[in-house]
C-alpha cells in the first residue's frame, strides 16, 4: 500500500515539474522573440533613417539645380510711388536665379536703401515666382534750402532731395535747419518736441481732408505753433489736445464768412475760439 502511495506522489511530482519546465520553455521561446522583434525593428528603423537622409540629399540637389526652380516671374506688390523695376533692381533678385538660393534678408534691405521704402517683404512662390510686398512712405511736407526742395514725410524723414515739387500736394514745414538735412534721415533739431509735434499733426493730415490743404505750418515755437491755411492762421499753442483745437479750426474755416478771408483763428486756449476774418 505504501508503495502504491509512493508511486501516485511521485507521478503526479514528476508531471508537475514537466508542466513547469514546459511553461519555462515556452517563456524563454517568447523572450527570445522578443528581443529579437526588437532588434528586427531597430535594424528597420535604422535603414529608414539611412533611407531618409538619403532622400533629402537627392531632392536638396535636385532643388538647387532643376531649371524648373528658376525664378521666371518677379511681382511687386503695393508700390505707387517707387516703380517696380527700381524695386526689383534694388532686390537685387534676377530671373533665371535658382529660388532657393535667394537671400530675403538681404534682398530687403537692399530695396529698404530707397527712403521712400518703409517696410518690404519677399516671399518665395513655388515653384518659379517671386512676390515682392512693400509699405511706402508718403511725402506730407516740404522746404527749400540753396534752391533745392526737401520732401518730408510725417514722421520727418527726407524723402528727396529735388529741383521741383510740380504736381506734389505738400505742406511747407519751418522750424528746421535744412542745412543739416540728409536723404532717408530724420530731420535734426535741438528740441525733440518739434518732431514730436510733426509726428503728431501726420495722424490727422490726411490726402482726403481738409487739413491736407495747409499751406504751411510754422513750428519754431513748440508752444506757439501756428498753421497757415491760404491766408488764414491757426493758432494751435502747444501740442495738447491738439485733435479737438484741429477739429474746432476746420468748423470755423467751413463757414461762409470765412472762406476765402485773411486773419486769424485762435483755438490756443480753453473756452470758445477766438477769430477775426477780414475780406
Amino acid at each position: 500500500m505504501k508503495n502504491v502511495l509512493l508511486h501516485v506522489i511521485l507521478y503526479i511530482y514528476i508531471n508537475f515539474v514537466i508542466k513547469e519546465l514546459k511553461q519555462m520553455n515556452k517563456s524563454i521561446r517568447k523572450l527570445d522573440n522578443s528581443l529579437i522583434q526588437k532588434r528586427r525593428n531597430k535594424t528597420i528603423r535604422k535603414r529608414a533613417i539611412l533611407l531618409l537622409v538619403f532622400m533629402i540629399c537627392i531632392f536638396s540637389v535636385l532643388c538647387f539645380k532643376l531649371p524648373y526652380l528658376n525664378v521666371t516671374s518677379i511681382n511687386v506688390v503695393n508700390n505707387r510711388i517707387v516703380s517696380q523695376d527700381e524695386i526689383i533692381k534694388l532686390s537685387g533678385i534676377q530671373k533665371g536665379n535658382n529660388i532657393f538660393y535667394l537671400n530675403t534678408t538681404s534682398e530687403i534691405e537692399g530695396i529698404s536703401k530707397n527712403p521712400y521704402i518703409l517696410s518690404a517683404k519677399v516671399e518665395r512662390k513655388l515653384p518659379s515666382g517671386v512676390t515682392i510686398t512693400v509699405v511706402e512712405r508718403e511725402a506730407m511736407y516740404f522746404n527749400t534750402k540753396d534752391k533745392k526742395y526737401f520732401v518730408i514725410d510725417k514722421n520727418g524723414i527726407v524723402l528727396e532731395i529735388k529741383e521741383d515739387i510740380k504736381n506734389m500736394n505738400l505742406i511747407k514745414l519751418d522750424g528746421f535747419d535744412y542745412s543739416k538735412a540728409e536723404l532717408g534721415k530724420q530731420l535734426e533739431s535741438d528740441d525733440k518736441r518739434r518732431l514730436e509735434v510733426i509726428i503728431e499733426l501726420g495722424k490727422y493730415i490726411k490726402p482726403d481732408n481738409i487739413l491736407s490743404k495747409f499751406t504751411s505750418i510754422d513750428i519754431s515755437d513748440p508752444n506757439a505753433l501756428n498753421v497757415y491755411f491760404g491766408n488764414i492762421c491757426i493758432k494751435l499753442g502747444n501740442c495738447d489736445n491738439i485733435d479737438k483745437k484741429l477739429n474746432t479750426a476746420v468748423n470755423i474755416l467751413q463757414r461762409d464768412e470765412v472762406k476765402d478771408g485773411k486773419g486769424y483763428i485762435d483755438v490756443s486756449f480753453q473756452g470758445n475760439p477766438v477769430y477775426h476774418i477780414e475780406k
